[in-house]
């Protein structure tokens, strides 16, 4: 029988419980229960939402840094070639773009194009554009006029040489530390892939951490072996009806290996009151007279 360990946070104590009752209880180490819950497979109340968030920021072109806006707009005769290779033509009425926002970016802007009118022939890519004008643009695909492609980009070998080459010209061959930027070096990817990640971070309260466990999601965790190599494992959260866990795989020089990924749909939550007996109440004589 499958089991569902709860950790409520630092002072609350972990309830093992068989998960086909489809229950999880919450209880403090006192012996107060704090909240109940009957869970199942389904939608989430909305009132355990309420995790903080480590979201990657997109912002609009009017949002942009002056500098930001002077390099989309010398470089958009690249910007043109290199999404027309792959059939999106940017020139065209309907497209809109957002800049992705990460502190890893010190040489490139990152950029998500969106063609969203009509929905049916949606169409969306990210594009990576070096400060350095011998460098060239790259582009990665999503989908194309409603079609998705064959292998999802977040898993091709195409979209692993972008975010290497970007990672190699911004920092060189160091390998990720525990001491790095290691979740927005790993929300960067998902931003590359074409997401725009919000990733939980907080368990410091009973609230956030049980809305971790409705949403099937966990805070990130690195791991770094000797040589340098890491895995990086995230939830992202920016999608209300679905919970995606990424696992991340990176050599010791930084460069990704490997992505892979899980949904999860939130667990439908349903609260009810519980009855706990006076604190005063009389023991019954056979406890006092054993």
């Amino acid at each position: 029988m499958r089991s569902i360990v709860t950790a409520c946070s630092r002072n609350i104590a972990r309830l093992i419980l068989p998960a086909a009752l489809g229950v999880l209880a919450c209880v403090a180490a006192g012996g107060q229960c704090l909240q109940n819950h009957y869970v199942s497979d389904g939608a989430t109340s909305s009132e355990l939402d309420c995790q903080p968030l480590t979201v990657l920021a997109m912002v609009a072109p009017d949002q942009m840094s002056s500098a930001a806006r002077d390099l989309v707009n010398s470089r958009h005769a690249d910007l043109l070639s290199a999404a027309r290779f792959y059939g999106y033509d940017i020139d065209s009425t309907g497209w809109s773009y957002r800049q992705a926002i990460s502190p890893i970016l010190q040489k490139h802007v990152v950029l998500s194009f969106t063609f969203a009118s009509p929905p049916r022939e949606a169409s969306h890519f990210v594009a990576v554009v070096p400060m350095a004008p011998q460098e060239k643009v790259q582009v990665v695909p999503a989908f194309s006029r409603g079609l998705r492609l064959f292998d999802p980009g977040w898993q091709q070998k195409g979209t692993y040489s972008v975010f290497n080459r970007l990672v190699e010209s911004e920092r060189g061959s160091q390998p990720i530390s525990r001491n790095s930027d290691w979740i927005e070096f790993g929300s960067l990817y998902l931003a590359l892939a074409g997401g725009a990640p919000a990733v939980p971070t907080d368990t410091d309260s009973v609230k956030a951490t049980w809305d971790l466990t409705v949403k099937h999601a966990t805070t990130p965790v690195i791991v770094v072996k000797p040589d340098g190599a890491a895995t990086i494992a995230l939830s992202d959260l920016s999608d209300p009806t679905v919970t995606t866990s990424w696992k991340l795989v990176f050599d010791r020089h930084a460069h990704i290996e490997k992505a892979s990924r899980q949904a999860f749909a939130p667990r439908k939550v349903v609260t009810f009151a519980t009855q706990t007996e006076p604190a005063d109440a009389a023991l019954p004589p056979s406890a006092l007279n054993p």
